[in-house]
């Protein structure tokens, strides 16, 4: 939007707080958002596909907050561009383990590496083409990731953020959000059929672009 941006400014503490408090981990009155969300969600899968029916609802709740966490995440990148990536992945490694949510930090692991894979999925390192994209997604994440480090940010942070370069085409194409989907149900000892895995990848989606939106209405500054 350039010079003529009027959207209201907001910082990068500032904004993902107030997201996380308010719509991730939103506590209204007596009752968890995201528990009453885990359990509809739940009961949606368990619709489409009755092995869902066994999952502890604990360990399921859990998953998900990790992957609304870690969708935010990749949606920021993809809004917000790389330069405030880091910043935003070492503010909500903070932010979760000064709540005492390490285990939220811990379980968004396997969810960012789905993502880190999804933009090379399919890459047959056998063809020159397959190989030339594997080269280049490679060797552009490991400079970002020097750069990163020498600017003085959280490695692992930085390392995270890394992840989530390079698949805008990938989400764009729904293959982030069905890996996510497949980490999700196998997480919680799954192994979905066709129409729950529909049913995840549409809440993985929904996530993202729920985050996007919201991205979208103010303007990130340090």
């Amino acid at each position: 939007m350039g010079f003529f941006d009027r959207r209201p400014k907001a910082s990068v503490a500032g904004f993902c707080q107030r997201f996380y408090d308010q719509s991730i981990l939103a506590q209204i009155g007596p009752v968890d958002a995201h528990a009453a969300l885990a359990e509809s969600d739940l009961r949606s899968l368990v619709e489409a596909d009755a092995s869902f029916a066994g999952v502890d609802q604990g360990a399921f709740t859990l998953e998900l907050a990790a992957v609304r966490f870690e969708v935010f995440s990749l949606a920021w990148l993809h809004n917000v561009k790389d330069k405030f990536a880091p910043s935003q992945t070492a503010f909500t490694k903070v932010y979760l383990h000064q709540r005492g949510r390490t285990d939220i930090w811990e379980a968004m692991l396997p969810y960012n590496k789905a993502i880190a894979q999804s933009a090379t999925n399919g890459c047959d390192s056998s063809t020159p083409a397959g190989r030339g994209i594997l080269t280049f997604v490679h060797s552009f994440r490991a400079d970002i990731f020097i750069t990163w480090q020498k600017q003085g940010y959280d490695l692992e942070a930085a390392g995270r953020a890394t992840n989530r370069l390079c698949t805008d085409v990938a989400w764009k194409e729904r293959v982030t959000a069905a890996l996510v989907a497949t980490v999700l149900s196998r997480a919680v000892g799954v192994d979905p059929n066709e129409a729950a895995l529909l049913r995840a990848t549409a809440i993985v989606i929904g996530f993202y672009n729920g985050a996007a939106e919201a991205i979208g209405q103010v303007r990130i500054q340090e």
